[in-house]
């Protein structure tokens, strides 16, 4: 649980500080009419994010499984 709650945050941040917004186009209202309105216009650079994978091999203990006799279960 608390993975996700890290990864949401993390997520989150990334959005809001890893993006770069500028408002090319000021909006404008619509007078009485609602004719003729604007809206505003922006860019936005998005942070480039890389990830990549790679195949490690790890060690793997062997693990013995004992199952006891029918003879001597409780």
């Amino acid at each position: 649980m608390f993975n996700i709650k890290m990864g949401i945050a993390l997520i989150t941040t990334t959005i809001l500080f890893g993006c770069d917004i500028n408002q090319t186009e000021k909006g404008a209202l619509p007078d009485l009419k609602a004719e003729g309105s604007n809206m505003p216009e922006f860019n936005i650079d998005i942070v480039e994010v890389k990830v990549k994978t790679k195949t490690v091999e790890e060690e793997v203990p062997d693990v013995k499984v004992v199952v006891p006799d029918e003879k001597n279960e409780i």
